[in-house]
């Protein structure tokens, strides 16, 4: 795996994730009232992630080719539009921020020259 950029993790986590992630809540009625509360939800949402994502991967696993499956739930969603109507809000502001801050942009691009 290669190495990440800890500035550009850091600047992509800071001004990308963290306000999409708030904004989410937000539309939940969650909004934290400090600093160390955000803190707080931001760990609770990264260790859910987390627990989720070991889940899905024990759950493959057992049932066996998880690699094949992951490969063929991409190729459902690959192509496949949002639906009509729906709440893409969350992604539509991280990409106007992405869009909009040249550090945000110019860390992006350190880490999307990652996946080349």
């Amino acid at each position: 795996m290669p190495d990440i950029d800890p500035q550009a993790a850091a600047e992509t986590y800071e001004r990308v994730y963290a306000p999409a992630f708030f904004h989410k809540l937000a539309q939940a009625g969650v909004v934290p009232a400090s600093k160390r509360e955000a803190d707080a939800l931001l760990r609770i949402g990264h260790d859910l992630y987390a627990l989720d994502a070991q889940d899905r991967a024990e759950k493959a696993a057992a049932a066996g080719g998880l690699y094949e499956k992951a490969a063929a739930f991409l190729d459902g969603v690959v192509g496949q539009a949002p639906e009509a109507g729906g709440d893409d809000l969350t992604a539509k502001r991280a990409a106007e921020i992405l869009f909009a801050d040249p550090e945000v942009a110019a860390a992006a691009g350190k880490l999307a020259g990652l996946a080349g």
